[in-house]
């Protein structure tokens, strides 16, 4: 008795063109395993680049041009940078060394660092403001943040130190990710805008290990 769905493909091929079920059904899933490779290469190839240190710390950052990877120099674990006409963005990793400390790193130690890290910038950067300080939080991890504007008219600078650490108790070494847009402009275009929108992007990017946050 005929259901009342009809006969299946299969069957309809086996009555009509004398091709075995066996035979469809292998194809059928043939085609399916064949779309499904497709898709997921379109899809890794879609997802934008990942800067991965394999190291003390272990990390990885996502990014999209024209953000783009750069040399290292003397102390960075990572760095990122992007152009515009007369506009610059930069974007660093370095590691942050962390003391025996019997309590709770994140909440204790922290803030002692971040101010810390304030007076360093304060020191290296001529006409330094601080525009804000506390705590900070990237993929689940804590950390601490100042942000700070520096330089002269024709030479603007826009900083922001993130200090941060793996949330397992007992780490001995964490990173200090730091953002820098350095302009000649007084005010951004939107094309500017949409550059400093990638880079800081790249920062929340940032995660702990090697898969993507």
């Amino acid at each position: 008795m005929p259901t009342a769905l009809g006969p299946t493909l299969p069957e309809l091929l086996r009555d009509r063109r004398g091709i075995p079920s066996r035979t469809t059904t292998l194809v059928f899933l043939a085609l399916v395993v064949l779309v499904g490779g497709a898709v997921l290469v379109i899809k890794h190839l879609r997802q934008p680049p990942q800067l991965v240190h394999h190291g003390a710390p272990t990390f990885n950052l996502v990014y999209r041009k024209p953000v783009q990877k750069a040399a290292l120099r003397d102390g960075e674990l990572a760095r990122l940078v992007a152009r515009r006409p007369r506009v610059g963005w930069e974007l660093t990793v370095r590691p942050l060394p962390l003391a025996p400390y019997a309590g709770d790193t994140g909440h204790a130690l922290l803030p002692i660092l971040g101010d810390r890290q304030a007076r360093v910038l304060r020191r290296t950067n001529p006409g330094f403001g601080l525009r804000d300080e506390g705590r900070a939080q990237i993929s689940g991890f804590p950390g601490y943040q100042v942000g700070f504007v520096a330089g002269a008219p024709g030479h603007l600078v826009q900083g922001r130190d993130i200090l941060l650490i793996p949330a397992d108790r007992g780490s001995r070494l964490g990173v200090v990710i730091s953002y820098r847009q350095t302009s000649a402009k007084r005010i951004l275009g939107q094309r500017d805008l949409d550059v400093a929108k990638l880079v800081k992007k790249a920062i929340r990017s940032f995660n702990f290990g090697t898969s993507r946050p």
